[in-house]
């Protein structure tokens, strides 16, 4: 098997970008629990908003696939956020 060449790395193109604020602002917007429950009920799938599920539609409350059996709700865990380091060397990747 013929080993594939790895593209370059792309430079971070942050400072390109010209709506980092309004972007910004999007996500802030999304990640509020009763916009979160908004655009799960229309998309109808599940989100990982914190206090997003009492606002949510009655059928996908109850919808295994959206609701996480309670003896199996302390079974995952968040992962830590990467430092400030580490980000700067994942943007370049």
């Amino acid at each position: 098997m013929a080993k594939r060449k790895l593209p370059e790395a792309r430079p971070n193109q942050m400072e390109s970008f010209k709506n980092v604020e309004s972007a910004k602002l999007f996500m802030n917007f999304v990640i509020q629990p009763e916009n979160a429950a908004m655009i799960s009920a229309d998309a109808r799938y599940g989100n990982g908003i914190i206090d997003s599920g009492k606002l949510m539609p009655a059928d996908m409350k109850t919808a295994p696939e959206v609701k996480t059996p309670s003896d199996l709700a302390k079974a995952g865990s968040a992962a830590d956020a990467c430092s400030p380091e580490v980000m700067k060397i994942d943007t370049k990747i």
